[in-house]
């Protein structure tokens, strides 16, 4: 079953809760973690645009006076698992969130446009090989959505949604 991963607005979805990033350095937004006994995939390969690599993360990232987060503002996701000292990021990241900035969700959704949105698993291989790659966030793992930015998000005025169609929760017991 497809499952749904956002932060709208003061708003989350089943298994997100917010942070507020620090500056400067890459640091989490969104914090992704499931309950007990549920597992989540996430697949590298979502079948919109014309990449075959990566899932589309649509965003519009604000600051608590309403202004739009820098275009050079950087997202990636990381992973943490209980044995490790603190999150790996586990994508490759995006270099700037121009896409975000100029385009309104719906439209970084059309076909011509999602490709600028889509973030990529750090792997190995040929376009198909990498297509094939997922994370697994097991109930004791956590995600993370993680921002590099001179400002602050303000999640009230945000919005962030991972592609429903990149996400499968499961049942791990």
């Amino acid at each position: 079953m497809t499952q749904s991963l956002f932060a709208a607005e003061g708003d989350t979805s089943e298994y997100v809760t917010t942070a507020t990033n620090d500056t400067g350095n890459f640091s989490p937004v969104l914090e992704i973690s499931p309950d007990d006994g549920v597992g989540l995939i996430l697949r590298n390969s979502v079948a919109v645009g014309q990449k075959l690599v990566g899932f589309p993360v649509y965003a519009d990232l604000r600051d608590s006076n309403g202004d739009p987060l820098p275009n050079n503002t950087r997202v990636a996701l990381a992973y943490e698992s209980p044995t490790d000292n603190q999150w790996q990021i586990v994508s490759v990241p995006l270099a700037n969130i121009r896409s975000f900035n100029e385009k309104s969700i719906t439209d970084q959704q059309k076909k011509d446009n999602v490709d600028s949105v889509k973030l990529e698993l750090e792997a190995q291989g040929t376009p198909e090989q990498k297509a094939g790659q997922t994370l697994e966030i097991r109930d004791i793992d956590t995600a993370y959505v993680l921002v590099e930015s001179s400002v602050q998000i303000d999640h009230s005025k945000s919005e962030i949604y991972v592609d429903s169609d990149a996400v499968e929760e499961v049942d791990i017991e």
